[in-house]
């Protein structure tokens, strides 16, 4: 049975999410521009896919560890799925939840990101050797 949305449990009246309500000297509530920026994204979208790869790289030349136990052995592969999926992940949750804070957090944090998942095992044998 299809229910029509003019039932009187469905009906709340008037929609009111036009309405600003000011008192106790506050302003007016405006909208916030929308912080997209298809530039950053593309930037940083392309750094964190890089640095994914570099990673899956990296744990395609290391050698593998030869473990003592089972468990030992699901937590290194545990542990090199985590380096793969840290990257595009980080990319994901800030830009999810940076969405109203405006560019500059946002930047700020892709950047920390960055610095923080940097795939040091593609690097240091290049700096070591």
């Amino acid at each position: 049975m299809v229910s029509d949305s003019r039932e009187p449990a469905f009906d709340w009246g008037e929609s009111d999410e036009g309405l600003v309500v000011e008192g106790l000297g506050a302003a007016p509530a405006t909208p916030r521009p929308k912080t997209e920026n298809p530039l950053l994204l593309s930037l940083f979208g392309g750094l964190y896919a890089v640095w994914t790869v570099a990673w899956v790289l990296a744990i395609v030349a290391a050698p593998t560890q030869q473990a003592s136990s089972l468990l030992d052995a699901i937590m290194y592969q545990f542990g090199e799925f985590l380096a793969i999926v840290v990257s595009p992940l980080w990319f994901g949750v800030v830009w999810w939840l940076s969405g109203s804070a405006g560019v500059r957090p946002r930047l700020a944090w892709l950047v920390a990101g960055l610095v923080v998942v940097f795939p040091l095992p593609m690097v240091l044998p290049v700096v070591f050797s």
